[in-house]
């Protein structure tokens, strides 16, 4: 059984585990362009080297995650605290929203003992009520053929804007020898509200959809999960067909069907057969159903179709049990056209093929939707076959490209060709360098990553899927970079080498929709450390990953497009990560936040308004 508290911002991603103790220095991050640059920093840019706080000047300690003297900071500084200890013990991974840090940089956590919750999961008898239905819910199973075996996986909002809680148990089957024992134990944070989802077993006779109910507990419990009961699922057999060129029905093989009932109520998914059969099943649940086919792996092209039932489960039971088996007709179904696109790149005079160029068509089609998606050749070519509709290509040319990621409508529907030109401009130039604020001096080795999700200008392709692009330089010894982008608005991540003991800082929102030149003022250091321990016997917790972020309300990560649906959120967030030696001790650097307030909103504008959520830090010079 494993918890941890997992940042989710577009899709959920997990805090890296600790893969060193900060003891020695191997201090594990999921943060890009985190590096050791030992030697290409020169000397005497970074901290003072050392092993202990006696080699260290006063007001600084000895840092062993970097092995250099890092002050402490000058002022109490507020952050956020996310704990995850390691997944093979007992603990579970909390959070700690607004903690005051003070001038001493002591950050001293205590981990409490989770609750534990165990049971059995069985479906209920027919007629009978389940977990988080109205009425009273069976004690025990009618047989030993309902009792079920899979997964029970939780999930609970954070503490920090953006962050989940999860965590997860094995769900053992029925068991002969103790028909009455526990077949799982889950472990959760006490008085959080989570949503909790059963996943069936690979192994169960039939593959039934999964279950979620809400689940609150103060305290260690026993209670069961109780499924609905067998006959409250209802299973549909079918056929999908289009018509062929003589109107005559044919069955669809490879087609992709699948069922949901209202919002929630996922049923299951299946791929048609040869003769175009298919069988799904639907849980219980209210509002509109809708039965989904695509062309999942079929040969046959045909647009995306939505079968839906307005008047829900009792509607469609209604039509089935009259004629038990749906016939699911995909037609209409355009004609089918074979398009070729050249992309290439146009400055002035100078043209040339853009190739590995990532082409995407998303558009509609017979009433429906239809994606389709292809690479260029060396001469820049990309052939895929359209349905007959209206589409927007969007192009996204190698992240080393010198052209820029663009869209351009294309309507099958009014133009005649089979073969398209699309132009590509170039991409932005991006140059600038990084300094130590408090010197002036240059940071080399310093990973520069600038971060889009494309969204405001590369809508085709984030309703197809990823829009995201990050662009990454490494600084000179002068501490220039130089950079080729696609315009738009960028998140900044600048990284400096482990071992200098400067801090990473970040910026949420920068618009570069045209050439400019930006100068980075890293702030100092600031040595914060502590020790995480267990709160029931004090025990020190090894290899436990510590994060500190940067405080922001929720309205402010929702309301700033690179801190909400990105998965590199978290990094924008984080001002620090460790992990704890064999003794819970653990240190890291973070940067010296403005006392003021003086500094850059996540939005990219300054304020000196403590009431606005900022990370306080050094603004750029944008020019």
């Amino acid at each position: 059984m494993r918890h941890a508290a997992v940042l989710v911002l577009g899709s959920l991603l997990a805090l890296a585990a600790c893969g060193g103790s900060a003891g020695d220095g191997a201090e594990s991050s999921d943060l890009p362009g985190t590096q050791d640059s030992a030697g290409s920093v020169p000397t005497g840019t970074g901290g003072q080297a050392c092993q202990s706080d006696s080699d260290c000047p006063a007001g600084t300690g000895c840092s062993s995650s970097v092995g250099v003297c890092v002050a402490f900071p000058p002022w109490s500084t507020v952050f956020s605290v996310q704990v995850d200890p390691d997944p093979a013990g007992a603990l579970v991974g909390d959070q700690f929203a607004d903690l005051t840090i003070d001038t001493t940089g002591a950050l001293d956590l205590s981990l409490a003992a989770p609750v534990t919750v165990q049971g059995r999961v069985f479906h209920a008898p027919t007629g009978g009520s389940w977990t988080g239905s109205n009425g009273a819910v069976p004690t025990s199973p009618a047989s030993d053929a309902d009792v079920a075996e899979g997964r029970l996986v939780a999930v609970a909002t954070g503490r920090v804007p953006g962050t989940q809680f999860r965590s997860d148990a094995q769900v053992l089957g029925f068991d002969a020898s103790g028909t009455n024992a526990p077949r799982f134990s889950l472990r959760l944070l006490p008085n959080l509200a989570y949503q909790v989802t059963f996943i069936p077993g690979a192994g169960a006779v039939e593959a039934l959809p999964p279950f979620s109910f809400p689940m609150q507990v103060g305290a260690d419990l026993t209670s069961d999960v109780v499924l609905p009961p067998d006959a409250a699922y209802l299973r549909l057999q079918g056929v999908v067909r289009q018509r062929g060129d003589q109107g005559q029905p044919i069955p669809i093989a490879g087609a992709q069907v699948a069922g949901k009932v209202g919002a929630d109520a996922i049923g299951t998914s299946t791929l048609t057969d040869a003769q175009g059969v298919f069988a799904v099943i639907l849980p219980p649940g209210s509002g509109t159903v809708d039965i989904t086919v695509s062309a999942g792996r079929s040969p046959s092209l045909f647009p995306t179709r939505h079968f839906l039932w307005d008047g829900g489960l009792d509607a469609l039971k209604v039509e089935y049990a009259a004629a038990p088996f749906l016939t699911l007709d995909v037609d209409p179904v355009p004609a089918i056209r074979t398009v070729s696109v050249q992309i290439f790149g146009k400055v002035g005079s100078v043209v040339k093929a853009v190739p590995m160029a990532q082409v995407t068509a998303v558009g509609t089609a017979g009433n429906g939707d239809f994606t389709a998606s292809t690479s260029t050749d060396a001469s820049g070519v990309g052939t895929m076959d359209l349905l007959e509709g209206t589409y927007t290509l969007a192009v996204t040319p190698p992240s080393e490209s010198p052209w820029a990621a663009s869209e351009t409508a294309l309507n099958l529907l009014t133009q005649d060709s089979q073969a398209f030109l699309i132009p590509l401009g170039a991409r932005v130039p991006v140059t600038g360098h990084v300094i130590r604020a408090s010197t002036g001096l240059p940071v080399a080795g310093a990973v520069v990553s600038l971060m889009t999700n494309r969204q405001a200008a590369m809508a085709a392709v984030a309703q197809a899927g990823a829009t995201e692009a990050v662009f990454e330089a490494t600084t000179a010894l002068d501490g220039s970079f130089a950079l080729s982008i696609d315009p738009g608005s960028y998140a900044l991540a600048v990284t400096p080498p482990a071992h200098t003991g400067f801090p990473r800082v970040a910026y949420p929102s920068i618009d570069l929709t045209t050439a400019h030149t930006l100068g980075v003022s890293l702030p100092e250091g600031a040595l914060i450390r502590g020790r995480i321990r267990a709160a029931a016997d004090g025990a020190p917790l090894a290899s436990t990953t510590i994060r500190l972020f940067f405080p922001i309300s929720l309205t402010t990560a929702k309301n700033t497009w690179s801190l909400g649906d990105t998965s590199f959120a978290s990094t924008l967030q984080t001002a620090a990560e460790g992990c704890t030696d064999a003794e819970g001790l653990f240190d890291m650097v973070v940067p010296v936040v403005a006392k003021d307030g003086q500094g850059l909103n996540p939005d990219g504008t300054s304020t000196n308004d403590k009431g606005l959520a900022d990370f306080g830090l050094p603004a750029i010079d944008l020019q």
